[in-house]
């Protein structure tokens, strides 16, 4: 279950659970229309949207990638902007910028923050901030985009609305 992009080159993705919308290539790329596909999948529940990144979109999509490791706090020397496997670089070596140990304080009702199941068991890590969770799911659907347009010469995206 979930909402997944994938581009024409089979690298496929998933819109990060109750962080990231489904247009967030619109909303971070300043893209002006992304096309919805009118028709609804029965099935899965979701209809399809298309992105198209061209080549001189590139600069733009890096500058954007530097605005989210700087709201993540990511030395510059240790960015990535080319790299094969996205999600392990976002989780692996980024995990220290937008995830803690502490679990965080519960409110009024007795409820904390969603915490990321690293292994068995209850969950062992916890956002920092929803802005910094954000940021890094940004920062993996950006470096996808990306690195499509390095080795492709553009980027088409279909995502799950």
């Amino acid at each position: 279950m979930g909402r997944y992009y994938n581009t024409q080159t089979g690298k496929e993705g998933k819109f990060w659970f109750a962080v990231q919308p489904s247009d967030d290539p619109k909303t971070i790329y300043h893209m002006d229309e992304i096309e919805p596909d009118d028709e609804w999948d029965e099935e899965s529940g979701y209809s399809e949207s298309y992105a198209d990144f061209e080549s001189d979109d590139a600069e733009s999509i890096k500058k954007h990638l530097d605005e989210q490791y700087d709201i993540l706090g990511v030395p510059k020397e240790e960015r990535k902007y080319e790299c094969e496997k996205e999600g392990e670089y976002v989780w692996e070596d980024l995990a220290k910028y937008y995830l803690t140990e502490q679990e965080p304080p519960k409110d009024a009702m007795g409820h904390s923050a969603c915490g990321y199941y690293m292994g068995e068991g209850k969950p062992t890590m916890y956002p920092i901030s929803s802005e910094k969770e954000l940021a890094a799911s940004r920062v993996q659907l950006g470096l996808v985009i990306y690195n499509t347009i390095l080795t492709e010469g553009e980027c088409l995206l279909t995502a799950e609305f």
